[in-house]
């Protein structure tokens, strides 16, 4: 069977170490008009190497939600898989140029409201990003 194309904006490569070495590839098409959805756009993704190469659809209300949804769903795929293979096999690890894949795709975070982003917002600016002394309390 052959992996279905499309064409890709933008890709990025990880390594898949286990019971085999194998290369694991994720891809993002453009966002365009949904035809299903006459007022919504849709964004292509695909991972492959893993258990399913199929291209998958995020659906958003726009090409920037669409976009941003794509990159969701492919950190969906990707934990999801790597959680299934790091229960069979101890030696298990994806990564991207040595880091684990977690810090290559990003981890989006959606707000409910303007005091949910500014609290968001605040602990990244305060507690997440602060500097560690080096010295314990």
């Amino acid at each position: 069977m052959s992996i279905k194309e499309f064409a890709a904006i933008a890709e990025r490569r990880f390594l898949l170490c286990g019971p085999a070495e194998q290369t694991v590839v994720t891809k993002i098409g453009a966002p365009e008009p949904d035809p299903r959805h006459p007022t919504c756009f849709r964004c292509a993704f695909q991972v492959t190497g893993l258990s399913d190469d199929g291209i998958q659809h995020a659906v958003g209300v726009d090409s920037f939600q669409a976009l941003n949804l794509a990159f969701a769903g492919i950190r969906s795929v990707l934990e999801k898989n790597a959680s299934v293979l790091a229960a069979f096999h101890k030696d298990f690890s994806l990564t991207w140029e040595g880091s684990p894949w977690q810090l290559a795709v990003p981890l989006w975070i959606a707000a409910g409201d303007i005091g949910q982003h500014e609290r968001v917002r605040h602990f990244l600016e305060t507690d997440f990003w602060k500097k560690d002394s080096g010295v314990d309390a």
